[in-house]
């Protein structure tokens, strides 16, 4: 169906924001009407026209990031012509914007650019959240006089105009165009385009964030400084769905922290310092699935999580004690269900839980604590994939003590079974057999054996370490070591330690 001059007008008043001029009209017109162009064409031409990729699309994009919607039609116009009047400069647009009390339910109120400002764009205008390293570029930006980014209607325009937000919502600017020029009431309703759904950002307030019963993420910072958005005083209560956590800690935490109904946390440490993992108590009932990544561990102390059955830390590139990534998992009593633990090139401290776990320690020297009897038993057997057996004992003392109290001072990994030789025994004595029947045969002459040291063997065949600490000829532990020859007692500690779940 060809077009008529007046169709065309209204397409040029609804894209444009202008009248068309009488050359525009005639060639559209004659293009139409003989054919040469479909009706699709001729609007299409109007809507990705130069004027409009050049004059309208930003306007409409700072719409989107500032408010979550598409422009009102009388401010779609008035705004429009206001930057080409200015001659295509968006900054005072972006400041009105900014200054609006729409603007203020999205983003808060202020002049200052924080890192809650920053996450809330990344969720509203790109859908996902910042990495710390991100955030870090973007305040250093801020921070660096004649950047041109220094107040936040200056931030609201870059992320409204980057390349990453274009290609998030070109096709959808498009569509709310073509319609328009279509002459659809496309401005009544305020469809959202391009935005995010369910992201909430903790403020350095006090907040009480309530979630959906969709999967809903929240965005923090975790610090005992002035800087924390996540604090003790803070409620994060979800209320269904599959939901993320996403914290960048900047230094260790003051006091627990407390969220109710997030299954995965994913902890970013890329813009710490010092020479000691931080300290991260959480605590999260729901919470299935961690995962540390950054410069530096994170010991998770007397956290609460019962229900972790994944943490992932081989993100973490601190070695070390400074990467050491801390967790405890003996309070998962599920047998059926056992624990993945993944850590990184820091010198980790993992317990797991009372099903067939799975270790895989990373680089570093890495300690696996084992305090109760249903940690790893032959029904439900746990298997370190990486075991690099330190061969250092405790100094000055024989063969028998292990390995001694200090990380610092081993050469590879260490078996801890402080808690189960307590009050039991005062030494180990390890041997390596050849086969898992003359593992069991010893173990049962253990009984005759006694004596005060612990009973531990090492199946050679089967890579399986046997751990009898009352001498009632049954393994107290079983150990599946993968990939390991041979060990020796300086692969087992019973002191202590200076990192450990102790």
């Amino acid at each position: 169906m060809a077009l008529t001059a007046a169709q065309i007008t209204i397409a040029f008043e609804n894209v444009l924001q202008r009248a068309p001029s009488g050359d525009d009209v005639n060639a559209l017109t004659t293009a139409s009407q003989s054919g040469f162009f479909t009706d699709a064409q001729v609007y299409g031409s109007i809507v990705n026209s130069p004027e409009a990729n050049a004059n309208v699309d930003p306007v409409i994009r700072d719409y989107q990031v500032a408010f979550g919607r598409v422009p009102d039609k009388n401010g779609l116009h008035f705004n429009v012509n206001a930057f080409e009047a200015s001659g295509q400069n968006l900054k005072s647009i972006s400041e009105a914007f900014s200054h609006s009390p729409e603007f203020a339910t999205q983003y808060g109120s202020g002049e200052v650019v924080t890192e809650g400002y920053l996450q809330s764009l990344y969720a509203h205008a790109l859908d996902r959240s910042a990495s710390a390293v991100e955030l870090h570029s973007w305040l250093e930006m801020v921070n660096t006089p004649g950047s041109g980014y220094a107040m936040r209607a200056d931030v609201l325009n870059g992320f409204a105009q980057s390349p990453e937000f274009i290609a998030r919502s070109d096709a959808a600017v498009n569509d709310f165009l073509f319609k328009a020029a279509q002459g659809q009431d496309v401005y009544a309703a305020h469809p959202l385009l391009g935005g995010a759904d369910h992201f909430f950002t903790a403020t350095v307030g006090v907040d009480n964030l309530v979630g959906t019963s969709g999967n809903d993420t929240y965005n923090s910072v975790i610090s005992a400084g002035l800087d924390a958005t996540l604090t003790a005083g803070d409620t994060v209560q979800d209320q269904g769905g599959s939901d993320v956590l996403n914290a960048i800690v900047h230094s260790s935490a003051g006091t627990p922290l407390t969220i109710a109904g997030v299954e995965t946390i994913n902890l970013d440490t890329s813009v710490s310092s010092g020479s000691a993992a931080l300290t991260v108590e959480l605590n999260d009932a729901a919470a299935t699935t961690i995962t540390v990544s950054g410069t530096h561990g994170v010991n998770f102390g007397e956290s609460s999580l019962p229900n972790v059955t994944a943490l992932n830390a081989s993100g973490v590139a601190g070695t070390g004690a400074a990467g050491a990534v801390v967790f405890d998992g003996s309070a998962h009593r599920d047998a059926a269900q056992g624990l993945t633990i993944k850590g990184g090139a820091g010198n980790d401290v993992f317990a797991g839980g009372y099903g067939a776990d799975t270790f895989t320690g990373g680089a570093g020297n890495d300690v696996f604590v084992y305090g109760d009897l249903n940690q790893s038993t032959t029904a439900h057997m746990d298997t370190i994939t990486d075991f690099h057996a330190n061969t250092i004992s405790t100094p000055g003392a024989p063969a028998s003590q292990g390995a001694g109290q200090l990380t610092s001072s081993y050469n590879g990994d260490v078996l801890d079974f402080t808690a189960l030789f307590a009050g039991k025994a005062n030494g180990v004595e390890l041997r390596v057999v050849p086969s898992e029947g003359a593992a069991l045969s010893l173990l049962r002459s253990d009984v005759e054996l006694g004596g005060s040291n612990a009973f531990a063997l090492f199946d050679a065949s089967k890579s399986n370490l046997y751990v009898d600490v009352d001498h009632n000829g049954a393994a107290d532990a079983i150990i599946h070591l993968a990939g390991v020859a041979s060990i020796t007692e300086a692969a087992i500690r019973f002191h202590g330690g200076d990192l450990g779940l102790l």
